[in-house]
C-alpha cells in the first residue's frame, strides 16, 4: 500500500514517522516547500517518546507527481489551507 501524508507539520510528521517505522507500506510525506522537503529527506524525522527518541527515514517530496497514485491520502494541514492542499494533490488520486 502507498500512503501519502500531505503536510509535514506536527501531526503529519508524527503520523508519517510512526507509519514509516511500524509498517512495510510505502510512506510518502508531501511538503509544499521544496527546500523543507529536501531537508526532511536528508535528516528524516525524530520523534521524542517516553522511551526515548525514535528516528524514521522518509520519502519526502514537494512534487505530488513524484508520488503517483496513492492508496490512501491523509491531509494534515491547517483548516484554512485544506482547499489549496486538495487542489494541489489531484495527481495522488489517480482514476
Amino acid at each position: 500500500m502507498k500512503i501519502a501524508i500531505v503536510g509535514p507539520g506536527a501531526l503529519g510528521s508524527l503520523l508519517a514517522g510512526f507509519l514509516a517505522r511500524k509498517t512495510k507500506d510505502e510512506i510518502w510525506l508531501l511538503d509544499k516547500y521544496e527546500d523543507r522537503a529536501a531537508k526532511l529527506r536528508r535528516s528524516g524525522i525524530t520523534i521524542e517518546t517516553a522511551g526515548g527518541p525514535v528516528h524514521a527515514a522518509l520519502s519526502v517530496t514537494h512534487d505530488p507527481g513524484a508520488i503517483g497514485d496513492a492508496d490512501l491520502v491523509v491531509v494534515c494541514v491547517k483548516s484554512h489551507s485544506t482547499e489549496d492542499a486538495c487542489r494541489g494533490i489531484k495527481a495522488l488520486a489517480g482514476d
